[in-house]
């Protein structure tokens, strides 16, 4: 049985990391066809999410990104706490 996330719903994802890696996907999910997606991922050491919610009306993906001004890749455990509400609004909390 495969477990079902609607990315194009309101939804929060919740975490703790303890990393030094630079780098790495921490959470990925996305409709069959790829026109939804959201991510959470190490960029440089600094959390970045991004949400793809659908078509533009010339056929381009809507996305938008948001990236943390502090890194945590320091090999201390963090608490991630991201909240997605459609396309507009994407929260952070890291602590």
């Amino acid at each position: 049985m495969r477990d079902v996330i609607s990315v194009g719903e309101d939804f929060q994802v919740g975490m703790r990391i303890k990393t030094l890696a630079d780098e790495g996907l921490l959470f990925f999910a996305s409709s069959e066809d790829e026109t939804h997606a959201f991510s959470l991922a190490l960029d440089d050491g600094y959390i970045v999410v991004k949400n793809t919610a659908g078509k533009d009306g010339d056929g381009g993906l809507r996305s938008n990104s948001v990236q943390t001004s502090l890194k945590y890749n320091d090999g201390k455990w963090h608490s991630i706490r991201v909240e997605k509400a459609a396309l507009k609004y994407v929260q952070i909390l890291c602590f």
